[in-house]
């Protein structure tokens, strides 16, 4: 229990001083370290994430699925390796059901995205029978308030490019680029590797939570090793209006499991990634939701996550992202 009270805590702001957690779950500062310790050599938690709203500092997120033909596992592996390598991919993805890879694409706009995509498909275009893109508008994040009894849902809203610009600078964005998977990296660390004063980082760090550009810093676990499934559910509906829309969103947050909900424009409407216990648990899950949206929906797909390959919040290249 004490190792899920820690889970919770990092996920709702792993950026917190061991005093911080140690205080929020009842125990020793030395007891948040051995544990957390444990839980990273354990590989439960493979990195911590810092949360970035990528809408504000200007990018359109994009969610990209593809169906093989005649891909070896050698090519398979080859294909992953060039997704992982390029920047603008956070999210990557193996997964089972209607498609087999998925990933997650920033861009500052369409003809950019395009771009991306077009160099990996002419590098891997034969190989891909099926691929469906949709664009995000909004991205809910819920926490997982499942590992606990009695604890209240938190949620984090963002999505695609708003009015809400904020402008940020070199020192903003190196400083984005190093914590992306190093959330908990000391600002002293951080001043070193950008050449900087710690008041430097720590002002910059303070401005951008300020700002709404960090969300914050949550764990990347490794959903197999800690009992959990991770899963998606894609929806069409019919007549979509706003209030339909805030109806199911409202809806899967307060199903257990459910800790994201993409609202999209594309094949599907609406996308639910789930991280149940079991497959029973996960179709009773999907059961729930079509009885209760039956008059709306139109179709559905599931996929079954068999493997996170990278997921990050801001993999972008300096040069391109102050040059475009």
């Amino acid at each position: 229990m004490l190792d899920r009270k820690l889970i919770y805590a990092l996920d709702v702001d792993a950026r917190r001083s061991y005093a911080q957690l140690a205080k929020e779950i009842g125990t020793s500062q030395e007891v948040v370290r051995y544990r957390m310790q444990r839980l990273i050599d354990n590989k439960i938690i493979q990195y911590f994430v810092t949360v970035v709203d990528i809408a504000k500092i200007g990018f359109y997120h994009y969610e990209t699925q593809f169906r093989f033909q005649k891909l070896s596992e050698e090519k398979e592996k080859e294909l992953i390796d060039y997704l992982k390598s390029l920047d603008n991919i956070l999210w990557l993805a193996s997964c089972t059901g209607e498609f087999d890879l998925i990933f997650s694409t920033i861009a500052k706009s369409n003809i950019h995205f395009s771009e991306i995509l077009s160099k990996i498909t002419e590098k891997y275009g034969e190989f891909i029978a099926e691929r469906n893109v949709q664009m995000t508008i909004r991205l809910p994040h819920f926490t997982r308030a499942f590992l606990l009894p009695n604890k209240e849902i938190g949620e984090l809203d963002f999505g695609s490019i708003r009015e809400e610009y904020v402008e940020i600078d070199r020192i903003d964005f190196r400083i984005l680029r190093i914590i992306m998977d190093k959330g908990r990296m000391p600002v002293t660390e951080i001043a070193e590797k950008i050449r900087s004063t710690v008041d430097v980082v720590k002002y910059r760090l303070r401005k951008l939570r300020k700002d709404g550009v960090i969300q914050t810093c949550r764990p990347l676990l490794n959903k197999e090793k800690y009992g959990f499934l991770l899963s998606q559910m894609l929806f069409s509906f019919r007549s979509l209006d706003e209030s339909l829309k805030r109806k199911f969103i409202h809806f899967c947050k307060e199903l257990k499991y459910v800790t994201f909900v993409f609202d999209t424009i594309g094949r599907f409407d609406l996308i639910v990634e789930l991280e149940p216990p079991t497959q029973r648990i996960f179709d009773e899950l999907l059961r729930k939701i079509r009885n209760e949206f039956s008059d709306y929906i139109t179709d559905y797909a599931t996929l079954s996550i068999t493997k996170e390959h990278q997921m990050h919040y801001f993999k972008v290249d300096e040069e391109e992202y102050f040059n475009k």
